[in-house]
């Protein structure tokens, strides 16, 4: 196998590693941070605190650096998701060059090098990624609401939770959800939160 032939298929490994990784990642944002911002700015000024903290933590995920007010944990990241997402995805299909190079040249020092680099950026990138994963169960309370010890309204409220209070979404009964928030854990109605990042249908 010619030198040409083994670069053309490198080349063509990761022009198609690439677009596999990174497909579902393109899609176009129907909110952009900056209208975020201002429908936040605007339902706090008209009294909604849970409409304004759900706008500014949608905010926080498309441009961290945009939103000022403090925003949980699972969607404060240094880059933007979709920023972090290209390089974890070119990381991995530089390593997978790396590694199909590997198996069709002799330059296995140089293969080894850019596999190497590649899963060295892959694993840097995986961390935020990670850590944007729980937005995907990030909700925001609505309305002030009872936290209960089980999933049924006649159960005890062990505390009450504020409008606009950040919960995340551990697991699922009829019309209840079970949170955790500041170290407590609970029920309340499904209706009382709405979702950071809306359920894909």
């Amino acid at each position: 196998m010619s030198r040409h032939d083994t670069l053309r298929r490198t080349r063509l490994v990761f022009a198609c590693s690439l677009a596999l990784l990174l497909a579902p990642l393109t899609a176009h944002a129907e909110w952009s941070s900056a209208e975020l911002l201002d429908s936040a700015d605007a339902a706090a000024n008209a009294g909604h605190p849970g409409e304004a903290a759900l706008a500014r933590h949608r905010a926080a995920l498309l441009d961290p650096s945009a939103v000022e007010a403090p925003v949980h944990p699972s969607v404060s990241t240094l880059l933007p998701p979709h920023l972090t997402a290209w390089i974890f995805g070119g990381g991995v299909a530089l390593g997978l060059t790396g590694i199909a190079w590997v198996a069709l040249s002799g330059r296995r020092r140089d293969a080894l090098a850019a596999a190497a680099l590649g899963l060295t950026v892959a694993t840097a990138a995986a961390s935020p990624l990670s850590q944007l994963a729980n937005a995907r169960d990030l909700a925001i309370v609505m309305e002030a609401t009872p936290l209960r010890p089980s999933p049924a309204l006649s159960a005890p409220s062990t505390i009450s939770l504020d409008a606009g209070a950040p919960v995340l979404i551990r697991a699922e009964h009829g019309d209840f959800v079970e949170i955790s928030a500041d170290d407590r854990t609970g029920w309340v109605p499904r209706a009382s939160l709405t979702r950071v990042v809306p359920p894909t249908t």
